[in-house]
C-alpha cells in the first residue's frame, strides 16, 4: 500500500546551511523566503562569520548523509549523530574522491574537510543550533508539511505513481519519503531510494507537484541514452552553450536534467490540469532557456497517445530516429507553440 511521508530534518537544513556557496547563491537568493534570509544572518552573527572556511557542497553532503544508513531516522538526527558520521573517515574518503567537483577548494584532503566540518559542528552545538531551528524554523516546516498534506488529497497519486513506474520501469513506488527543509530554498534533490529534499517554498501546490513529479522521476538514464544525448548537444553549437551553462553555471545539473524535466511538464500536464501551451512556454523559460533540448522532448511528449512504457526506450528512438530539430535551434524554439 502506497505511503507518503513528510518530515522536517534538522541536520539537513544545518547541511544547507554550511553548504552555502557565496558566489553562486547571489543569484539564487532572490529566490529565499524572509525567513530563511533572517535565520542566516541570525546564524552569521551568533558565529562571527566561523562558518566560512570554505565548503563541499550542498547536494554532495546532503547525498552523503542520506546514504549513509539508508533506513536511518535522520530526522532524529542530533549535531552529535551528524559528528559520528563526519568522524567515520573510510566513508567520508571514499564519497568525497569521487564528489569534490563542486568544493570551494578542490585541493583539500577528505581528511582536511572531515577537520573542516567538524569544526563547524562544534560551532553549532555551541551556538544552540538546534534549538533556534526548532523556534524559528520548524514551525514553518510543518506549516509547509500541513499544506502539502490537504493538496495530495486533491490528487490520485497511485495513479501518479504508477504513470512514473510506467515511465522508469521501476519496481513499485510505495513508501516516499519528502524531508521538508528551508534552507535548501529554492533548491530540491533526489535522495537515495524514494525520497527526496524539498524546499518549504511559497505554500502553493504547483511548485510542491512539480517537485514531487521532477524528484521522483531521477534516476533512469543509461550509458546508450547519455551518449546519444551528448552527440546531440555537441552537434549543434547553440546547445552546447546551453548545455555549458546547465551544467557548469546556472544549475550544476547532470545529463538526465532535460529528461526529466519534460518527463515532469509532461506529468503536470496529465495531472494537475496545466495548459500545454503554456507548460511549453514555462519549459521556454525554465533556467533563463539553459534547457531548450527539454522543451523539444517535452513537445513530442505531450503528443503520444498514450504514456509511454519506458521513457528511456522511447528518448533512444527519439534521438536514434533524429526526431530533434537537428539546426535553427532559436528558431524552432519561436515556432514551437505557434
Amino acid at each position: 500500500m502506497m505511503k507518503i511521508e513528510l518530515t522536517p530534518c534538522m541536520v539537513f537544513d544545518a547541511m544547507c546551511f554550511l553548504n552555502y556557496d557565496i558566489d553562486y547563491d547571489i543569484e539564487m537568493s532572490a529566490y529565499w523566503r524572509p525567513e530563511q534570509k533572517a535565520f542566516r544572518e541570525k546564524i552569521e552573527k551568533l558565529t562571527s562569520a566561523k562558518l566560512y572556511n570554505g565548503y563541499i557542497g550542498m547536494s554532495t553532503v546532503i547525498y552523503m548523509i542520506a546514504s549513509y544508513d539508508r533506513n536511518g531516522k535522520f530526522e532524529n538526527y542530533t549535531l552529535d549523530d551528524l559528528a559520528k558520521l563526519f568522524n567515520n573517515f573510510e566513508y567520508i574518503k571514499e564519497i568525497l574522491l569521487n564528489k569534490l567537483a563542486w568544493a570551494s577548494n578542490v585541493e583539500y584532503s577528505p581528511k582536511d574537510w572531515i577537520k573542516i566540518y567538524l569544526n563547524y559542528i562544534s560551532i553549532l552545538k555551541e551556538i544552540g543550533f538546534d534549538k533556534l531551528w526548532e523556534s524559528d524554523l520548524l514551525p514553518i516546516i510543518q506549516e509547509s508539511i500541513n499544506k502539502r498534506q490537504e493538496m495530495f488529497k486533491n490528487y490520485d497519486l497511485e495513479n501518479i505513481l504508477a504513470d512514473i513506474q510506467k515511465l522508469k520501469q521501476c519496481k513499485p513506488l510505495e513508501d516516499i519519503k519528502i524531508f521538508i527543509s528551508v534552507m535548501n530554498c529554492p533548491v530540491a534533490m533526489k535522495l537515495p531510494g524514494n525520497s527526496f529534499l524539498d524546499h518549504v517554498g511559497n505554500n502553493y501546490s504547483t511548485q510542491y507537484m512539480a517537485n514531487f513529479y521532477h524528484e521522483l522521476m531521477h534516476g533512469f538514464i543509461n550509458d546508450e541514452l547519455e551518449s546519444l544525448y551528448l552527440e546531440y548537444i555537441n552537434g549543434i553549437d547553440y546547445l552546447k552553450k546551453q548545455y555549458y551553462t546547465l551544467i557548469n553555471n546556472r544549475m550544476r545539473s547532470g545529463n538526465e536534467e532535460e529528461f526529466v524535466l519534460a518527463a515532469e511538464y509532461y506529468l503536470r500536464m496529465k495531472h494537475s490540469s496545466e495548459e500545454r501551451i503554456e507548460l511549453l512556454k514555462k519549459a521556454r523559460k525554465h533556467c533563463d532557456g539553459c534547457m531548450p533540448t527539454s522543451v523539444f522532448l517535452f513537445d513530442l511528449l505531450s503528443k503520444e497517445a498514450e504514456i509511454p512504457n519506458g521513457y528511456s526506450k522511447w528518448l533512444v528512438d527519439v534521438f536514434k530516429n533524429k526526431k530533434l530539430p537537428q539546426g535553427a535551434i532559436e528558431y524552432n524554439l519561436d515556432r514551437i507553440y505557434q
